[in-house]
């Protein structure tokens, strides 16, 4: 548990390295912390699953965490702690689960958000949200750079450490170029004016930028935090 932590720090987005942590967790308080992981079953791993429906997750949920349990012996097996085919979820099949209708947010709905916003910061993000389908993620890690105001570009790549920027890389690991639509820029250019002096990141407010940039320059900023906390 402690190793795959260390190991995986820095190759996994800090949500997923928590799922996983999470579910060997679960996995361990269910067959006990002292079981070798030889000795640990496919009936196991089963009397695992069951014992979570039981607490109410749903089917998806159930699957998700078969597959990080595969992945997680799969790595014990490339580190020599388990022999080559004994991955004791490898036969577990998913539960099927029928597809559901994406919920989406009607113009009529997100007009009364768009309502509400209390500033120019937080009509810029929900804009930005709307029109582009980004991930909240995504766009907490959005730098002015990746803002192409002139052919109304928004670009979303994966980066590497530099100055105040942090290393990070989008969930699918490709750059996408995404149409920003007038309304979009526009906001984005009116806030852009009153960002704080020197931050890279679009939507990091002045409060969070000062307690940010102050860690960042001291040292004591650890990679995987959150940028921004309070959306």
């Amino acid at each position: 548990y402690k190793e795959h932590a260390e190991l995986m720090k820095g190759n996994l987005a800090a949500s997923t390295l928590q799922l996983h942590l999470t579910t060997v967790k679960l996995l361990a308080q269910s067959v006990g912390w002292g079981r070798a992981l030889h000795k640990i079953t496919v009936r196991d791993v089963e009397r695992f699953r069951a014992r979570r429906l039981g607490t109410g997750i749903s089917a998806s949920s159930a699957n998700k965490e078969i597959k990080v349990l595969r992945r997680f012996f799969n790595l014990a097996i490339t580190r020599g702690y388990l022999r080559k085919d004994s991955n004791p979820c490898q036969g577990i099949p998913m539960i099927r689960v029928a597809p559901k209708r994406p919920r989406y947010v009607s113009p009529d709905d997100f007009e009364c958000l768009f309502n509400q916003a209390p500033d120019v910061l937080w009509r810029s993000l929900l804009v930005t949200l709307y029109t582009t389908g980004i991930r909240l993620r995504e766009a907490m890690h959005l730098l002015w750079r990746d803002v192409d105001f002139e052919s109304s570009q928004l670009h979303v790549t994966r980066r590497s450490e530099e100055g105040f920027i942090q290393p990070w890389s989008p969930k699918d690991h490709e750059m996408r170029v995404i149409p920003l639509p007038e309304q979009a820029i526009s906001l984005l250019a009116t806030w852009q004016g009153l960002v704080p002096e020197g931050c890279p990141y679009v939507f990091m407010e002045h409060a969070r930028w000062e307690y940010y940039s102050k860690q960042v320059r001291l040292g004591l900023w650890e990679s995987g935090r959150d940028l921004v906390n309070n959306l």
